[in-house]
């Protein structure tokens, strides 16, 4: 063979790999596509079939040209130098994703609970105070008047916020500099920087190259990229306390009062997380002396104060939540089903790759990660898990996004134990495995999530909400009052409308309910979703399936079945053609309405 020829048939070997990754990657990030070439059509489904070729192809370059396959680890220094840049790209595609395929709607009990409460502190309110409190004469009268995401006040005249501070904080300022639909782009925004923090992590803890492939996999974590969607507390708690691990890694007592006062925020997003700067406190104390630990309780400790204060204003106590008392919420009897659910939904969500993070806790496969790296993520670990094992057990494998502030931390240690097992190859078959085990793991996180179909109609369902309210807002009278659960929130959010909540009346208060609602001076309707209304006609007194007492005015169909029913007793059955309310996916940013029954 000609040196000329030898040279063409190694650099074309080389090219093949490299289109054989890259084929792998795009198939892995868009779930497969057609090439076709006039009537030639190559259909590509599969991320097995190009990672097999990369690998047959590499196989044939080490052996016939072993200097051309050593020459190859070039493009891995290129990538590592490259790697921060590659991060960023990957940042900025999640956030530019989790915008496109956001609900931007106040909807349910968490989103309208988090942007609502966002609006009070915009406006400097605490609490909101309930005039009607003393108006109806049924027994949990303070309870219905609160709707999702709210409960009444110690003193039962106002309604308070169930959720935590923290979210609602960062909310109320990006309301103050992008307007009404800031608050949704918080999320977004940082799941970005949940990226990033992951690359920074795996780089502190084990190299650049590491840090790349934990920020790759968590930002194909089916978890992240579906909470990345929600107004909701899961992926901000999440680049918050990956943040203060990254900055408690560092050298000084200054990072280490730095990363207490990020651990702070962290607290205030979800408050029930406090023995995890504890845990990570014990961790700095024991791996880099006391200095440090009393200098990252120190940056915590005004989080401590500003929640026991505002549970003490909210709840009556300090050591009260908006979410019930700690005997309703946490028990032994969870932990069983609790370990089950959340190991079995990481296997099948995160593929089992994740469970190599043992590893390096364990002191195995963990030559790069030094020991205080090991003891603080470790301790981050260990306490998030304690945090949700014992409490109260959900059935979706969504309900992982508990666990999301120590899913960077697993995936750098799992990266971490999977590169120290990979490195005991030779130096050109290490990187090739590296790449191909890389992509294997983010082509079955995204092959999940896509597999569940859930991102592109999810939009679509929550504005629901926001049609159904545009139509209240639009065609009754501002004097209504809406028995509603559901809705009960949102409601108030687009319309301004009083509503009530039907779920706290019961078979001796919801049938008259109407009629002490027009002695008030209100006309009384009813906002009822398909799902609810079994519930209802038994509170009613109905059989199954019969129809309510009150006639259908308005309808929508799809995405979601959901009636509006005038309730006015002096209707009775009358007979009315419902109108039809369409499902728009407009976006829809205002502020609340004023309410309308102050």
């Amino acid at each position: 063979m000609t040196s000329m020829r030898r040279t063409v048939l190694e650099w074309a070997l080389v090219v093949l790999i490299a289109a054989a990754l890259t084929w792998a990657a795009a198939v892995a990030l868009t779930g497969g596509f057609t090439l076709a070439a006039g009537p030639v059509r190559v259909p590509s489904h599969d991320v097995l079939r190009p990672l097999a070729l990369a690998v047959i192809l590499f196989v044939a370059l080490s052996v016939r040209f072993r200097p051309r396959a050593m020459a190859c680890l070039a493009i891995v220094d290129v990538i590592r130098r490259a790697a921060v840049w590659i991060t960023l790209a990957i940042a900025v595609v999640v956030g530019v994703t989790a915008v496109k395929y956001a609900s931007f709607a106040a909807t349910g009990a968490d989103p309208y609970g988090y942007v609502s409460q966002a609006y009070w502190w915009l406006d400097g309110r605490l609490a909101e105070p309930e005039p009607l409190v003393d108006a109806f004469s049924w027994r949990h009268t303070e309870r219905s008047l609160a709707p999702l995401g709210y409960r009444p006040s110690p003193d039962g005249r106002h309604i308070v916020p169930i959720y935590s501070p923290g979210l609602p904080m960062m909310m109320a300022i990006a309301a103050a500099i992008a307007g009404a639909c800031g608050p949704f782009l918080v999320v977004p925004v940082l799941s970005g920087v949940l990226v990033l923090a992951s690359y920074a992590l795996g780089r502190r803890a084990a190299g650049a190259l590491v840090g790349l492939a934990a920020a790759i996999l968590v930002a194909a974590s089916p978890a992240v990229l579906f909470q990345a969607i929600w107004p909701m507390s899961d992926v901000p708690a999440a680049a918050v306390w990956t943040l203060a691990v990254v900055i408690a890694l560092g050298p000084g007592v200054r990072a280490a009062m730095l990363a207490g006062g990020v651990a702070a925020i962290g607290l205030l997003v979800r408050p029930n997380l406090v023995f995890v700067p504890a845990a990570m406190a014990v961790a700095l104390l024991v791996t880099s002396g006391w200095r440090r630990a009393v200098a990252f309780a120190a940056g915590v400790a005004p989080a401590a104060a500003i929640i026991a204060a505002l549970n003490t204003i909210w709840y009556g106590a300090p050591w009260k939540s908006g979410y019930g008392s700690l005997q309703s919420l946490y028990g032994f009897e969870h932990l069983g089903a609790n370990l089950r659910g959340y190991l079995g939904a990481l296997w099948h969500s995160q593929t089992p790759f994740i469970f190599l993070c043992v590893l390096p806790l364990a002191g195995v496969a963990s030559r790069r990660v030094d020991r205080q790296t090991r003891w603080v993520l470790g301790a981050l670990i260990a306490s998030m898990w304690f945090s949700y094992v014992f409490y109260l057990h959900f059935e979706e494998w969504w309900y992982l996004r508990f666990l999301l502030p120590a899913f960077p931390a697993m995936i750098v240690l799992a990266v971490a134990a999977a590169a120290a097992l990979i490195r005991r190859l030779p130096a050109h078959w290490s990187a090739l495995a590296g790449a191909v085990l890389v992509i294997a793991v983010m082509s079955a996180q995204l092959q999940f999530i896509r597999g569940l179909g859930v991102l592109i109609p999810m939009r679509a369902a929550e504005h629901r909400y926001i049609d159904v309210a545009r139509y209240v807002d639009g065609a009754l009278p501002k004097n209504a009052a809406i028995l509603a659960m559901q809705h009960s929130g949102s409601l108030r959010f687009y319309s301004g409308r009083l509503t009530i909540r039907w779920d706290w009346l019961n078979e001796s208060t919801l049938p008259g309910a109407p009629r002490a609602i027009r002695s008030e001076g209100f006309h009384p309707y009813a906002v009822l979703e398909d799902w609810e209304l079994p519930e209802v006609r038994k509170r009613l007194g109905l059989a199954k399936d019969a129809p309510l007492p009150w006639p259908v005015i308005a309808r929508m169909v799809s995405p979601v079945g959901v009636s509006v029913y005038d309730a006015d007793p002096h209707l009775g059955r009358s007979r009315i053609t419902p109108v039809t309310i369409q499902a728009t996916h407009e976006r829809y940013c205002i502020r609340p309405r004023a309410p309308l029954w102050k």
